[in-house]
């Protein structure tokens, strides 16, 4: 019992971690977006 709760703790901890990263990613892309959509507004 002890072992598999430490399991799938571990299992929780990397999907929280692979959210995050495709949160950031998300991030970055809306912000490239901005930037992209300034700079065709500026032309």
């Amino acid at each position: 019992m002890g072992y598999m709760a430490s399991a799938n703790a571990n299992k929780i901890a990397e999907m929280e971690q692979l959210e995050q990263s495709q949160v950031d990613d998300f991030i970055d892309n809306l912000q490239l977006t901005e930037t992209e959509k300034a700079e065709l507004e500026a032309e």
